[in-house]
């Protein structure tokens, strides 16, 4: 056999072969997506001519329905610096020492286009002599603010301007921990930057700068700095579930945002009267230490301890006085300060508390009807 003929016999194995490899390529493929379809998980691939969520993935999605609606706050205020003049009059102390002009900025998030709201955080603009709303579009306008409230460190600022973009408000309950969530917002003034992570817990509680304890947080690693207060959380569904609102510094991974369930009790009232009335009960309280409770006699650790009584609030006029424990609030139990001030918050002004209180050695039962909380303590 010539050397020609056995060459060629080569090549036509060669060929067979990669025909072969070919069809049962073909075949196991087919086979495969078969496979995924019937278990519901085959995506089809998406072509170059196709639009919208499914050619851009989740979070650009999201991103691009929620991101023209949040905005960059700016703000000016008056400062005064430090009292170094106290004993002269106030004519002369202006003079000798002018306020200065500070200025801020934070985030925020058009909620209701037609009325022009934006939901923002409280810290935002509190004390705010003038606001500036800037659109992701490059427009500015003035704003004023409708109402705030420190408790929740929510605010609503309103705007009036056409064609303007919203966003939508999702739910606290669509979002667990491990889902993805994206922050958007303008930190440190760099303008609709966007952060990814997932939800890491809800219902957390912090501390806010104004003393209030922030309750039913969301706790996420999206990064959030200084200047994303105020702006979005979006679920992946393009809803905002969260208002980003603190960082713990030189942490990594630690951000919070208020629930949206919170905002959508807060906003109502906020637009409407300008603040959130709820109960006020007039007393600073603590809970009670062990050492606390030998130095008053007291036989069991746990109460809370009042600290102090506001004069002329509802605490005082039903006879509660400093060092006072509280030991049950209509019929339950006190062992933490969370558990009063959740019972509380949850009534409304006019509604009589029932507490069960010890003092000097004897339990009493005092009854006290709740007020309106003072407007400057929810500012």
């Amino acid at each position: 056999m010539s050397r020609h003929a056995s060459s060629g016999r080569i090549l036509v194995y060669v060929a067979l072969i990669l025909v072969g490899m070919v069809i049962g390529g073909g075949l196991i493929g087919w086979i495969m997506v078969r496979q995924e379809q019937r278990a519901g998980i085959y995506r089809p691939f998406v072509s170059g001519l196709e639009t919208g969520a499914s050619r851009l993935g989740p979070i650009p999605a999201a991103v691009r329905m929620v991101g023209p609606a949040v905005v960059q706050i700016r703000t000016q205020l008056e400062q005064r610096p430090a009292e170094r003049f106290s004993q002269l009059p106030q004519v002369f102390r202006d003079l000798l020492q002018p306020p200065v002009e500070v200025e801020g900025q934070g985030s925020g998030v058009i909620i209701n286009a037609q009325q022009g709201y934006v939901l923002t955080n409280a810290h935002v603009v509190r004390d705010a002599n003038r606001i500036l709303v800037t659109l992701a579009d490059g427009r500015n306008f003035a704003g004023r603010t409708l109402g705030s409230d420190a408790v929740t460190d929510l605010a609503v600022v309103r705007i009036e301007g056409d064609r303007v973009p919203e966003a939508a408000l999702g739910a606290n309950a669509a979002i667990v921990p491990g889902a993805w969530v994206i922050a958007i917002g303008n930190p440190y003034g760099f303008q609709n930057t966007v952060t990814v992570g997932v939800v890491s817990a809800k219902g957390r509680t912090l501390r806010s700068p104004s003393g209030f304890l922030l309750e039913g947080l969301i706790q996420t690693d999206a990064a959030i700095n200084r200047g994303n207060s105020g702006g979005a959380l979006v679920d992946l569904a393009g809803n905002v579930v969260g208002i980003p609102t603190a960082m713990i510094p030189f942490a990594s991974g630690i951000g919070f945002a208020v629930s949206v369930d919170t905002a959508k009790r807060v906003v109502p009232q906020l637009v409407r009267y300008g603040r959130v009335i709820r109960a006020w009960l007039g007393v600073r309280y603590a809970e009670l230490t062990p050492a606390q409770a030998r130095e008053l006699g007291l036989g069991v650790s746990r109460g809370l301890l009042v600290v102090e009584v506001v004069r002329g609030g509802p605490a005082q006029r039903a006879g509660l006085q400093p060092r006072d424990v509280l030991l049950a609030a209509n019929s339950t139990e006190l062992r933490q300060a969370e558990q009063l001030r959740r019972m509380i918050f949850g009534r409304r002004p006019g509604e009589v508390l029932g507490l069960r209180v010890w003092r000097a050695g004897s339990v009493r039962t005092v009854r006290v009807r709740l007020a309106e909380m003072p407007r400057e303590l929810s500012r």
